[in-house]
C-alpha cells in the first residue's frame, strides 16, 4: 500500500511542459501566474484574487485542465461537480475546497 500511495503522490510534483501550464487570468487579463505541477497550482490558488478563481470555476477551466493535461479523469469529474455546484452558489470557498480535493486525491496533507 505504501508504494501505491508514494507512486500516486509523485504526480503531484511532476512538471508538465510549459505549453500545458495552467495560465491564470482575471477578467480576461493574464495575471502572470502559471502552474506546471499540481503543487504549483494549489499554491497559486492561495494567492489569487477571488475574481480570478471564480472566473475559471465559472468556465470549467480547472476540471478541463486536470483531465486534458494530467489525464486524471476521476479528479476532473469531482472538480467538474464542484464547478457546477459553484455555478449554483453552493460552494462558499471554492479555492479552499478545490485544494482539499486535490490534496485528498493524492493523499497529501496541505
Amino acid at each position: 500500500m505504501t508504494l501505491h500511495v508514494r507512486h500516486r503522490a509523485k504526480y503531484f510534483e511532476v512538471p508538465m511542459p510549459e505549453e500545458q501550464a495552467f495560465i491564470f487570468t482575471c477578467n480576461g487579463q493574464l495575471i502572470g501566474e502559471r502552474a506546471r505541477t499540481l503543487r504549483e497550482f494549489a499554491m497559486i490558488l492561495n494567492r489569487l484574487p477571488v475574481a480570478a478563481i471564480e472566473g475559471h470555476a465559472q468556465r470549467g477551466d480547472y476540471s478541463r485542465w486536470i483531465a486534458e493535461v494530467f489525464g486524471d479523469h476521476l479528479l476532473a469529474a469531482e472538480i467538474r461537480k464542484m464547478e457546477k455546484q459553484f455555478r449554483r452558489d453552493r460552494v462558499a470557498n471554492f479555492s479552499e475546497s478545490l485544494i482539499k480535493l486535490i490534496y485528498g486525491r493524492y493523499e497529501l496533507t496541505g
